[in-house]
Formats: structure tokens, C-alpha cells, sequence
């Protein structure tokens, strides 16, 4: 079930890249990703997540996405943006970040990075925000923190707009061969 859940992750990326021409698309590439998964009979949920991205190679500067902050209130986001990063959890058991390459995009200084789109299991008590999990994936180490209580995507234009994202999740609908649920035998 991992290589499918694998394999979801890695089109929804694709996807979502040629519909918006660039990578910083968690809030529309979980949107995607949830449908699909719910289409094809999986249980699948967003969850905003911090995301710590460093480089086992001194010198390297890494980067977060759904930084807390220094405490301080921040400013709002732009138009149609939103503060956080955003996953997706399938089963009670995956997490799957369709979206985090997009820490090689954009600072010069974060191009070393080459950590392609997750899926890995996670444990429930991660899911419930109770602990953070750490691990090496593409050239990076990886540390999320779950933030369950932090919904603001949810008035995101790329979560409540269909229209945002049904194109990624129709594609990838028409061009999966994964198996609707009731099929697999887990």
C-alpha cells in the first residue's frame, strides 16, 4: 500500500507542477490529493505540519515550511497565499507530502536540496501532534511536527476552490493505475 500511496504523491507533484508552473502548491496539492484518495475509497485528511529541512553536510543552510514563528504575530499572508504547510495523512498511518521539493525553489541558497515528494509511515501518536518524527529523505534530513489545531488553510482559495484543484486531481484520476481500495487486500 505504500508504493501505491507512493505513487499518488508522485502524481499529484507532477500534476500540480504543470498546472501552476511552480512547486510552492501544498494547500492545492493536498486538496488534489485528499479527493483522489477519497475517490478511490481511501480514508485521507489534511494536516498542517511544520517541516525542518536540513543538510547532513556543514555549510549548508536548510530552511522550514509552517515555521512557528519567534513568537511574534505575523504578518498577514498575501492574496490567495497562506502562513503553513500542509499534508496529507491516508489511512490513519501514511503521511504524504506531495509537495516538498518546493524547498529547492526559489532562495539560491536552498538549490543544493533535492528531496523529492513522501510518503513514509507515520504513528498515530505523530498524527495526534504528540511527538515529531526525523529522517533522512532525498539528500536532507527531514523533522515534522504535526499542528492539528492550526486550520487557517481551510479558507485557503486552493483548499475551498474546487476549481483550483480538480484539474491536478482529475488528471491524475485519468492516469493512475491504482486500484480503488475495496480491491486491495491489506
Amino acid at each position: 500500500m505504500l508504493e501505491d500511496m507512493k505513487s499518488l504523491t508522485e502524481a499529484v507533484n507532477r500534476f500540480a507542477f504543470d498546472w501552476c508552473g511552480h512547486r510552492s502548491t501544498c494547500v492545492l496539492s493536498s486538496a488534489a490529493l485528499v479527493h483522489v484518495l477519497r475517490e478511490l475509497g481511501y480514508d485521507a485528511m489534511p494536516l498542517r505540519v511544520r517541516c525542518s529541512v536540513h543538510s547532513s553536510e556543514p555549510r549548508q543552510t536548510g530552511t522550514v515550511l509552517g515555521s512557528d514563528g519567534d513568537g511574534c504575530r505575523q504578518a498577514a499572508a498575501g492574496p490567495d497565499m497562506w502562513h503553513g504547510h500542509l499534508v496529507v495523512i491516508a489511512e490513519n498511518r501514511f503521511l504524504l507530502d506531495p509537495s516538498i521539493d518546493q524547498v529547492s525553489e526559489g532562495e539560491e541558497c536552498n538549490r543544493w536540496m533535492n528531496v523529492p515528494p513522501l510518503a513514509v509511515e507515520v504513528s498515530e501518536r505523530f498524527i495526534r501532534g504528540e511527538e515529531g518524527f526525523s529522517f533522512q529523505h532525498g539528500n536532507a534530513n527531514l523533522y515534522y511536527n504535526a499542528r492539528r489545531r492550526q486550520v487557517g488553510f481551510l479558507s485557503a482559495p486552493d483548499w475551498k476552490r474546487p476549481s483550483h484543484w480538480m484539474p491536478v486531481a482529475r488528471q491524475v484520476l485519468n492516469e493512475t493505475k491504482i486500484v480503488a481500495k475495496q480491491s486491495h487486500v491489506t
